[in-house]
């Protein structure tokens, strides 16, 4: 299972500067990250090299934080990928929470990050359909 770190930010001009800051001052490469906004706030997620150091550094600097499990699952970069994945969660009656997508290797491969609501039930199905699951650690 594999985790990435929610941040909880006003929506303002600097506050990803001072995310990005913490981060690069302790060493540590993003793997994936995006950001939902809802006007007067935000939240940043993220998946980083070192994601418990990356959560201890902001944490220490008063950041308003979380981890939630995630899991992340390669799909070939085809038309239809992702919605084979969205069919099957709704076949079993899973419901996709969030998700977005990260390129790995254009034309060949990409990785879907999904919270969803049974993430163990999640990785089962997948694996029995041969797909491959990623760790924090693949990206």
């Amino acid at each position: 299972m594999a985790r990435q770190i929610s941040i909880f930010l006003e929506n303002k001009p600097g506050r990803i500067s001072r995310i990005t800051g913490i981060l690069a001052k302790s060493g540590i490469n993003f793997r994936a990250s995006t950001i939902a906004d809802s006007g007067t706030f935000g939240i940043f997620k993220i998946i980083t090299d070192h994601n418990e150091k990356a959560y201890q550094a902001l944490k220490e600097a008063g950041c308003m934080i979380s981890f939630q499990e995630v899991v992340i699952v390669e799909i070939p970069d085809r038309v239809g990928a992702f919605h084979r994945i969205a069919q099957l969660l709704e076949e079993k009656r899973i419901n996709i929470e969030d998700v977005y997508c990260i390129l790995i290797k254009r034309a060949e491969k990409a990785a879907l990050v999904l919270k969803v609501s049974q993430p163990d039930q999640v990785e089962k199905i997948l694996k029995q359909k041969k797909y491959r699951l990623l760790s924090e650690e693949d990206l």
